[in-house]
């Protein structure tokens, strides 16, 4: 792929909202969803999005209780309500991403995963309304974002960061496009997330970095949203690593030029306890040699990690399996993609009750499969597996920890204090 190509896909997807986030989904059979699909009313869905509170729990289950209060009070007072040991639930604690050698350079530190991309079947309005009543913090329709080629794009909130779903709202737009370029159409049509934005502080010192260490680093671009005054400043600067640094994905860094900071401090917990991501799962025949690939990129001085599949970087961990270990974790076939980006396959996530999440899944009739899951470094623990669909378009691991515990943990991996948020500011 050339680099022409990538940037023109980058100005595309990249989001201009002021906060962070992050989110998942999940499947139904094809059959069920598109059956669904034909006859939603999406203004009625749309409604849901602003009907507070209420939609979050509201298909069905009457024993789901506002989550806001309990974790208000646990993450104020610090004490152990949330340690479910009693509850025989083994908790993922933090020291699972303390290897031991977690001493990277200056360069790789300078970046940490802001946000994981995706394309949804849609519409837009549709998946965030099921995904409010999943329990998840959700973008409201005024801030959707419009991007080319035809692009309406939402995001949901996790923590510190965000999951971005791409939707394809006016097709001849996007079919222009595809015509000079058909891998947008195989990303669109490959049902899961391909795309990782890594945030740094100065695009231009952080490429700078790069080049000293011997990589060849395509020019930073700065750009603004379509709609933008002519005479706006940029609103954000990126740039792409370079070609195989980070195969099975798409990657590129970035930086939000008129940030207030809020986007670091905000973090955002779902009603359905999902309150942190805390890594990528993989998926290719060469688990090793791809982490190998990755941590030179992202771990140039402090070398791969004492786990040979996985590399810790920043308050993520990014973890490889094959498709027969991933087809045993998550208890679910894995569909071969063609696509030089979809070795990506899953986001890790946490919730301080799985009880509750799994009913808030439930409820918005989002099918999941709860057991043991194993990846390389977390262990094996009990866990909900979320599954893409062409609504949906993410996968998610969910597993069960203290949310105190991994907030403090993270604000000393960070050098960032959070606030908890459960809504999206409207700017």
């Amino acid at each position: 792929m050339t680099t022409l190509r990538i940037n023109s896909m980058l100005v595309t997807l990249l989001s201009i909202t002021l906060v962070i986030a992050a989110g998942c989904a999940t499947p139904e059979s094809e059959s069920s969803s598109t059956e669904r699909r034909g006859d939603r009313d999406v203004a009625r869905d749309t409604d849901a999005l602003s009907e507070g509170d209420d939609a979050a729990g509201s298909s069905g289950s009457t024993d789901i209780a506002p989550a806001r209060e309990d974790i208000n009070r646990d993450i104020a007072s610090g004490d152990e309500r949330l340690d479910r040991a009693a509850l025989s639930i083994d908790q993922v604690r933090p020291d699972a991403l303390d290897d031991g050698t977690d001493v990277i350079s200056p360069i790789a530190g300078a970046a940490r995963a802001d946000h994981f991309i995706t394309y949804t079947e849609g519409p837009i309005d549709y998946l965030m309304a099921t995904l409010r009543r999943a329990g998840f913090v959700v973008s409201p329709p005024e801030l959707t974002v419009r991007h080319d080629p035809g692009l309406r794009n939402g995001f949901v909130y996790v923590g510190p960061e965000y999951l971005e779903y791409c939707w394809v709202e006016r097709e001849d737009e996007f079919e222009a496009r595809a015509a000079e370029d058909p891998y947008y159409r195989t990303l669109r049509e490959s049902n899961r997330p391909y795309g990782i934005g890594l945030q740094v502080s100065d695009p231009e010192v952080f490429r700078a970095a790069l080049l000293d260490e011997g990589f060849v680093m395509p020019e930073v671009v700065f750009a603004k949203p379509q709609d933008a005054d002519e005479d706006s400043p940029a609103a954000w600067g990126y740039g792409m690593f370079p070609e195989g640094a980070t195969p099975g994905a798409h990657s590129f860094y970035l930086s939000y030029l008129a940030d207030d900071d809020s986007r670091n401090r905000n973090w955002f917990v779902g009603e359905n306890a999902i309150f942190q991501i805390v890594g990528v799962v993989l998926v290719t025949e060469e688990p090793r040699a791809r982490a190998r690939d990755w941590a030179r990129l992202l771990r140039p001085s402090g070398g791969q990690g004492s786990i040979p599949e996985r590399v810790v970087h920043g308050p993520h961990a990014y973890v490889w399996v094959t498709p027969d270990e991933w087809k045993a974790a998550a208890a679910t076939d894995y569909p071969v993609s063609e696509a030089e980006f979809h070795e990506l396959t899953a986001v890790v996530a946490l919730s301080f009750d799985l009880d509750r999440t799994a009913r808030y899944l439930e409820s918005a009739e989002l099918p999941f499969h709860r057991g043991e899951v194993e990846l390389p470094g977390f262990g094996k623990h009990e866990g909900v597996v979320l599954y893409p669909d062409p609504t949906t378009g993410f996968s998610m691991v969910v597993y069960e920890a203290d949310v105190a515990a991994w907030m403090e943990w993270r604000e000393r991996k960070t050098g960032t204090s959070h606030r908890v948020a459960h809504e999206v500011p409207v700017r």
